[in-house]
């Protein structure tokens, strides 16, 4: 089967790029003839640069773009379009929403297609940014995108939920992901005595990721229990600077690391050294970082507001603690990992089969292709 992943800001980094890098590279390696097709970047990539060595990548140039309301539609060379269009997929499945350039993908290619939002539809995110520009949308995408769809990919049952009520009557199959092929997990370290070391992955989106909450959690926890704290991750629109200032005035120097963004080898490393990893988001859909310390045996102290949290194996995992995204029962939750890491650890342990097989991309891969298969029938 010939499949095209379209994702204009891939070459631009970032957990969709890693996303569509992982199912394209899964697809490829069980025997599907695959492309992603991506925008010549015009600017440096979010973490490090995409390797996409071993896929099959074709790019096109922009014409211009049009921007209205924070949103961007880029304008593709005929001859460039022309070029896509002789691509002749069996499948198509775009990734990312609220990216006008999706409505190329149903413009260029007759095959049946699929799209992977991303949490876009998460009622928050509908509402927190580019507002007045994705009502103006909605209407758009609805005749030129949503109509033609095969079928919408949800990463877990919230997400699931969300489509569905943005989009009412649509086709929705629900999948995980897998985490970034690029960090290779590596067998827990041999825990050393001292503070219990927390670690938390992700660009520094203060509100989004919930990043002021593990903050203020953290603070309280230090009163209770000896831990530390990782930050790693890349500065978002001024978050670094934010959360130091918020950090020096809860007396967290010391204890407190801030990295900045990795590769994702250190990454790896830096998840190896963690006892504990934390993420405290105020809503995300299934983040890659989660699914990687998962992958690497950490017992994991996550929002309920992550989507990971209402996929059901998840919920069965011990290791796996699940709490508000608020700084009261944050702080207790971090309390009582630190006092019961042995515990999780050991739970980690007698999972690790069962979180490999939940996240494997090439489990997951074949899921894709089993719905793109029914709908080319």
């Amino acid at each position: 089967m010939r499949i095209v992943h379209w994702y204009p800001n891939f070459l631009g980094g970032g957990g969709v790029a890693n996303a569509v890098l992982g199912l394209a590279t899964a697809q490829a390696e069980i025997g599907h003839d695959v492309i992603v097709v991506a925008a010549e970047p015009q600017n440096a990539p979010l973490y490090e640069r995409m390797d996409a060595d071993g896929l099959q990548l074709v790019t096109f140039r922009e014409r211009r773009r049009v921007q209205r309301a924070g949103l961007r539609l880029r304008l593709i060379e005929r001859g460039d379009q022309d070029r896509l269009r002789a691509l002749a997929p069996d499948a198509v499945h775009a990734h990312g929403e609220f990216n006008p350039d999706n409505l190329w993908a149903a413009r260029l290619f007759d095959a049946p297609l699929f799209l992977s939002p991303q949490g876009a539809f998460h009622p928050v995110v509908l509402r927190k940014s580019r507002a007045l520009g994705k009502r103006a949308y909605m209407p758009v995408a609805r005749r030129l995108l949503y109509s033609k769809l095969a079928a919408v990919h949800a990463l877990s049952p919230d997400e699931a939920r969300d489509v569905r009520s943005a989009l009412g009557d649509v086709a929705v199959y629900t999948v995980p992901q897998g985490g970034n092929v690029r960090v290779r997990p590596a067998a827990p370290a041999a825990r050393v005595d001292g503070p219990t070391r927390l670690i938390s992955v992700g660009r520094l989106d203060v509100y989004t990721k919930g990043l002021d909450i593990l903050l203020d959690a953290f603070a309280a926890a230090r009163e209770t229990a000896p831990v530390e704290l990782t930050v790693v991750g890349p500065d978002w629109n001024g978050g670094r600077a934010e959360l130091e200032r918020r950090a020096a005035s809860l007396g967290l120097n010391g204890s407190l690391r801030f990295t900045g963004p990795l590769a994702g080898t250190h990454v790896a490393d830096e998840l190896q050294r963690a006892d504990v990893y934390v993420q405290l988001s105020r809503h995300e859909g299934l983040p890659l970082a989660v699914t990687e310390a998962l992958a690497a045996g950490k017992p994991a102290v996550l929002s309920s507001a992550i989507g990971t949290c209402s996929i059901p194996e998840v919920r069965r995992f011990r290791h796996v603690v699940v709490t508000e995204p608020t700084a009261d029962a944050a702080s207790g939750a971090l309390v009582d990992a630190a006092r019961s890491l042995e515990t999780l650890r050991a739970a980690a342990a007698a999972n690790a089969d069962n979180v490999a097989q939940l996240f494997s991309w090439r489990r997951i891969a074949g899921r894709h292709v089993e719905r793109y298969a029914e709908a080319a029938c």
